[in-house]
């Protein structure tokens, strides 16, 4: 699941994955149970959150 950005749909075509693309300004006026992106956000935050904590971590290598 991605927005409609380009660059996410470029990465997601790039690395030929499956995606369905949801209009992010439709999603953010939802509650968080309907917003079909809010997993995916939560997914990111959480991953930020870890590579933050432990600096020794590149992207390069996930």
């Amino acid at each position: 699941m991605l927005d409609k950005e380009k660059s996410h749909a470029v990465l997601a075509k790039r690395l030929n994955l499956e995606s369905k693309a949801y209009d992010a300004k439709k999603c953010y006026t939802l509650p968080d149970r309907d917003n079909c992106l809010d997993m995916v956000n939560q997914e990111c935050n959480l991953l930020k959150s870890l590579l933050r904590s432990h600096s020794g971590f590149r992207a390069a290598d996930i």
